[in-house]
């Protein structure tokens, strides 16, 4: 092909699957120092197709013509095919761009050809898996409802946090339903009505759990002297990870309100913890603590502190999925670890050596 020498501020850019483009000095460097070695591509409307870190570099560097080939392009989806083999396999390419150059890809081929086109054959086309493709679109829409998202620096990030704030908003929407069908548990007269299995089965679930803060109730049953039989108490804490150090906005819709414990605070947190838990359970009651392995020598002197007795070996429950902050770097950890820790003697193992 021809390689033409063009004005920059010709090429027309329009819209990008890649927003940044991380002009490195040393990239700028090479640059000046060896020119653009690589031409950009463009079609025959003068618009970018592939090059836009070559582009915006030389436009940063106020230099006066950039080398660029001519490609014929029929349409939207065939220029953001060309962008996307291009950059789809790139190391430094944005999680996020990934995503939204999928959902965009995926989008288009189903403008093209209907309802015949269907997610398995993103997944050929691209060649990931369907249930990658799944993902790819999902977080892409999720990002776009949630800006938060968009700060984090992995997907493995964003996957945990997002879960995190939506059982949290899951378990409010909860409370408020369950308060509903309790109002409407009474007639006029504030008779009980009974014949309604929903009915019954909400008040059962009022008369048996307490959804609220826990140290708040926990707290309650010290000043009111309530010694319930608890033989087993499992304990599911937030990690200590901070994951919202990301810049806030204004159109975010509250995803960052997910009440983490900061990391500084967190061996105050669990001394608390632990302590309330030994204060409102009974001699011989067992425990179950899930903690984040960086905090294992904390949760055990917490706990030992408190007076709980426990085996300083954690068990680990495995998963069929794992999951990792740096998936460049670290393989992803399918495992959960949780100590088991009792007070008194515990009351023994139903199944030897098992739970």
């Amino acid at each position: 092909m021809e390689i033409s020498f063009i004005d920059p501020d010709d090429v027309e850019i329009g819209e990008r699957f890649r927003k940044d483009y991380k002009l490195t000095q040393d990239f700028l460097d090479s640059i000046v120092e060896k020119g653009v070695i690589q031409p950009i591509t463009i079609n025959q409307n003068m618009e970018l197709v592939c090059g836009g870190r070559r582009l915006a570099a030389t436009k940063h560097l106020e230099l006066p013509t950039i080398p660029a080939i001519m490609r014929q392009t029929d349409d939207e989806l065939d220029l953001r095919e060309c962008e996307f083999i291009e950059n789809f396999f790139r190391e430094d390419l944005d999680w996020k761009e990934k995503n939204a150059s999928v959902a965009r890809i995926h989008d288009l081929m189903k403008e093209k050809h209907g309802d015949r086109w269907t997610i398995r054959k993103s997944a050929e086309l691209i060649g990931r898996s369907a249930g990658g493709i799944v993902r790819c679109l999902q977080m892409h829409n999720d990002v776009s409802k949630f800006p938060t998202l968009a700060g984090l620096k992995t997907e493995d990030e964003a996957v945990k946090l997002l879960r995190k704030a939506k059982e949290k908003m899951a378990s409010r929407i909860l409370v408020k339903e369950h308060k509903k069908r309790i109002a409407e548990f009474h007639s006029d007269n504030g008779e009980i009505i009974e014949d309604n299995p929903k009915v019954i089965s909400a008040m059962y679930a009022d008369s048996h759990f307490n959804v609220g803060d826990a140290f708040i109730g926990m707290q309650g049953m010290i000043d009111d002297g309530l010694n319930p039989p608890i033989a087993f108490v499992e304990v599911d804490p937030p990690y200590g990870i901070d994951l919202k150090k990301v810049k806030k906005g204004e159109s975010d819709r509250k995803l960052d309100k997910y009440e983490e414990i900061k990391s500084k605070n967190y061996p105050a947190f669990l001394k608390k913890l632990c302590e309330y838990i030994y204060s409102t359970t009974p001699t011989d009651t067992r425990i179950c603590f899930w903690f984040g392995i960086e905090w294992i020598s904390e949760v055990k002197n917490a706990l030992r502190n408190a007076g709980f007795k426990l085996d300083p070996i954690p068990c680990l429950w495995t998963k069929r999925a794992g999951q990792t902050n740096s998936p460049e770097l670290f393989l992803a950890r399918a495992w959960e670890p949780f100590f088991i820790a009792w007070k008194g003697n515990g009351v023994p193992l139903r199944n030897r050596g098992r739970i």
